[in-house]
């Protein structure tokens, strides 16, 4: 959990437009994938011009796997971003469960 604590000091520097109201509480080996998960979201939200609020980080019970609950504002009235959003969460969920598998073997 240690590399938690550094992901986040790192991404409140970096993603200018994700707001972040939590402190990442994750398991070592969710790190670089969540980091890669801010950074694209940063550029997702960059791209549409949509400030995006991290509110809360849920964990999986069986895997311990972050889920992270999110605030746009005014997203639903564009439709292209709400798209590329749903695929970055199903990219996101599946990168998450072969970093789970890549761990567990």
């Amino acid at each position: 959990m240690e590399l938690a604590k550094h992901l986040h000091n790192f991404a409140l520097v970096k993603y200018n437009y994700l707001k972040i109201h939590v402190e990442f509480d994750m398991e070592n080996r969710y790190v670089f994938t969540s980091n890669r998960l801010l950074h694209d979201l940063n550029m997702l939200a960059l791209r549409y011009g949509i400030a995006v609020e991290i509110i809360n980080i849920e964990y999986d019970n069986d895997f311990m796997i972050p889920r992270f609950v999110l605030v746009t504002d005014h997203h639903m009235s564009n439709v292209n971003f709400s798209k590329d959003l749903e695929l970055f969460f199903d990219k996101c969920h599946a990168e998450f469960v072969a970093t789970f598998i890549k761990s567990y073997f």
